[in-house]
């Protein structure tokens, strides 16, 4: 009885492996292609971590996080100390171009890559 058991758990922790290698960590520090990778390593990038995200003009904090795919979505709050407002924020990672598109529920839209090349 304990062989099938076994069986099971090894193919399980397989296939969760299988499936967190295909879709990689989006945490990390992001520049903006517009402004280009000199805002690397400064407050200008854009800071992404588990529950929250940071830039050059906000912080977030998120209660919520899913992943689906390639695509990532937080809800949570966005804003200075002085103005925060609940926020939903949505980044899709392009694999093929090395892009992330960060659209925030407020209508900004920015196009970013990775400060570290993966």
């Amino acid at each position: 009885m304990r062989f099938p058991i076994l069986v099971v758990a090894i193919w399980s922790a397989v296939a969760i492996s299988a499936v967190a290698q295909q879709y990689p960590t989006i945490v990390g520090e992001w520049y903006d292609m517009e402004h280009g990778k000199a805002d690397c390593g400064t407050p200008w990038s854009l800071h992404i971590m588990p529950k929250a995200m940071s830039g050059s003009e906000t912080y977030c904090e998120f209660s919520d996080v899913r992943r689906e795919g390639w695509m990532v979505t937080w809800n949570g709050t966005c804003g200075s100390a002085n103005d925060e407002r609940p926020v939903r924020v949505v980044a899709t990672e392009d694999p093929s171009k090395g892009e992330l598109t960060v659209s925030y529920s407020t209508g900004v839209t920015d196009t970013h890559k990775s400060c570290t090349r993966r």
